[in-house]
């Protein structure tokens, strides 16, 4: 059975907002209140069917930025490690290499039983340390 265009519409936003389960209901059920977004939110996260979209759609997301993602991490580590870089800049920079990773994914889904990470999400956190590991390696130029 197929998803309607409402939890089409849920699934699309909820992997583009940064995995955000309310903000994605409420864009895609505009006329929900804020009480019964927060209660059907978690409801749709838990859905099988539901899941496996966003499964889906997160795959399609790694496939095509997968060049580009290590771009990103790298430059989003050397903003957190460089010793000019503001706190509050360095916090964030740590945040999105921890989004990124999915470290905080299971945050926003505390209700899932499933809490294991992705076998995607753990390639990403061993090439992210093994990256780390080589560039603490090199000699200082």
């Amino acid at each position: 059975m197929s998803l309607n265009d409402k939890q089409e519409a849920f699934c699309q936003e909820y992997c583009s907002n940064g995995y955000n389960a309310l903000k994605a209901y409420i864009k895609a059920y505009p006329d929900s209140s804020h009480n019964a977004a927060k209660a059907n939110s978690h409801r749709l996260i838990d859905n099988d069917r539901i899941r496996d979209r966003i499964d889906e759609i997160k795959a399609k997301i790694s496939e095509k930025w997968e060049l580009s993602k290590d771009y990103v991490i790298k430059g989003l580590y050397n903003i957190a490690e460089d010793k000019t870089t503001q706190k509050a800049v360095k916090v964030r920079a740590y945040e999105n290499l921890g989004r990124i990773c999915g470290a905080f994914e299971l945050d926003n889904e505390q209700k899932r039983e499933d809490k294991e990470l992705t076998e995607l999400q753990k390639r990403d956190i061993d090439d992210f340390i093994a990256w780390k590991q080589r560039k603490m390696l090199k000699p200082a130029s």
